[in-house]
């Protein structure tokens, strides 16, 4: 079930939206990775990112084919729950893309100006995309509760994490300047703001 999980994952929210976004505009959206040779952030979170999504694949893969068993046995009702929060997960993601329009890419380019998007989802927050695939993570370990899982997943959302903090944040704020700063004083960077918050997410 996990492996099947992480196939729609891909095939709605990576493979599907790649071949949209070549359809609307021509351009596959994915940015030249030759700066992911240098000793940056970016390279350091795109490494992270891409080695730990292979692991989830191979866990889950494995599980599958029955050469590996998770430390807890999956039962009905986690499983069914996994399952709801992995949909939830992937839909959240798939419209956040799809409200991200034309200025959607996966990595940045230095010279490339995008619109600043601050309708629908990201009314709330300001990476529902991620948010999503947070979200598809917790549904996956549901349904594969397994230790190494957790630990291959909990690393990938730290890469995540490295790539908006140092790579996308400061890129769009390049960009945008005053309006960029205006739109995170009043929009959490995964959440939704609540009291209090504001000040905790500025001193990270």
């Amino acid at each position: 079930m996990a492996l099947a999980a992480c196939l729609a994952f891909l095939t709605f929210a990576v493979v599907g939206r790649i071949l949209l976004q070549l359809h609307l505009t021509g351009d596959h959206g994915i940015r030249p990775a030759r700066q992911l040779l240098r000793p940056t952030a970016r390279s350091a979170s795109a490494i992270i990112c891409i080695v730990s999504a292979l692991l989830v694949i191979v866990i889950s893969a494995a599980h599958n084919a029955g050469w590996y068993q998770p430390t807890l046995q999956p039962f009905t009702s986690l499983s069914a729950l996994g399952v709801a929060i992995c949909l939830i997960g992937i839909a959240i993601t798939v419209i956040a893309q799809w409200q991200m329009g034309r200025s959607w890419r996966i990595g940045v380019a230095q010279r490339e100006r995008t619109e600043l998007v601050t309708h629908g989802l990201y009314s709330f927050s300001r990476n529902p995309i991620y948010t999503g695939v947070f979200i598809f993570g917790v549904g996956l370990l549901a349904l594969l509760p397994d230790c190494y899982l957790a630990i291959v997943l909990i690393i990938g959302f730290y890469g995540v994490d490295l790539h908006v903090r140092h790579v996308e944040e400061p890129h769009m704020a390049n960009m945008h300047s005053s309006e960029f700063a205006e739109y995170c004083a009043r929009v959490g960077r995964y959440w939704p703001r609540s009291s209090g918050s504001e000040s905790r997410e500025s001193n990270d």
